[in-house]
């Protein structure tokens, strides 16, 4: 199976990559029509995927190369649908991984970077054993929404929403007006099985991403052994 460049949309890289996974050229006869060129990404964030393709569109209207975004997410699961795209040999040429995890599932299948500009222009590049396999394609945040209207019947300032000690104080505040307010819970949350990419990764992430390298479990540590709590 031909080796996978992974990790991004970068209009200055996709025809480097083209190159890379098309087959040799040779001089078609005259009455031969032009081999299409094309570039299959498979990528994550739905709420991007109507911008990509719009990119992509006018990539191939610039160079002639075509190139196809499909989007796997939300209450899709990702890994699940790429997974399924290489059992079915349709394994695209770029695809994003999710860190350290998605590179051990993906790494027989990687090539690395070797030598390219953008590397030296971020320090977010995703390398392991000084070997460059990723282009960063997204910065995000999370955080709690609150209900402005309850938290004024309910006399809360979000400007105290600040620490740990400061949420247990507006939790049990509303807590105790909940019949009051006309509420079954003070905190909402969508939960279920196709959902633990929000409730358990990405929100528990928060503890492991602050700046730790990779395999560093000092706050699971801290967890298990009771010195640090949630």
């Amino acid at each position: 199976m031909k080796k996978i460049l992974t990790i991004a949309l970068v209009v200055s890289m996709l025809m480097l990559l083209v190159v890379g996974c098309a087959s040799p050229a040779t001089e078609a006869p005259a009455t031969e029509a032009p081999v299409e060129q094309s570039v299959v990404i498979y990528q994550n964030k739905v709420e991007i995927g109507e911008q990509l393709t719009a990119l992509a569109a006018l990539y191939e209207a610039e160079t002639g190369v075509k190139v196809t975004v499909k989007t796997s997410g939300g209450d899709t699961p990702y890994a699940e649908t790429l997974k399924a795209e290489f059992q079915s040999d349709r394994q695209p040429d770029i695809f994003v991984i999710e860190g350290m995890g998605g590179y051990n599932t993906w790494k027989s299948q990687l090539t690395p970077f070797d030598g390219d500009e953008w590397i030296d222009l971020t320090s977010l590049e995703f390398a392991v054993d000084g070997k460059v396999y990723g282009f960063p394609v997204a910065v995000e945040a999370w955080g709690m929404a609150y209900n402005v209207e309850i938290l004024e019947k309910a006399g809360v300032d979000p400007a105290t929403l600040t620490s740990q000690e400061g949420y247990r104080a507006a939790f049990e505040k509303i807590d105790a007006m909940k019949d009051e307010l006309g509420l079954k819970s003070v905190v909402s949350m969508g939960a279920g099985p196709d959902l633990r990419w929000v409730t358990g990764l990405h929100n528990f992430n928060g503890y492991l991403s602050a700046g730790l390298p990779y395999g560093d479990t000092t706050v699971l540590d801290k967890l298990l052994n009771g010195e640090a709590d949630m």
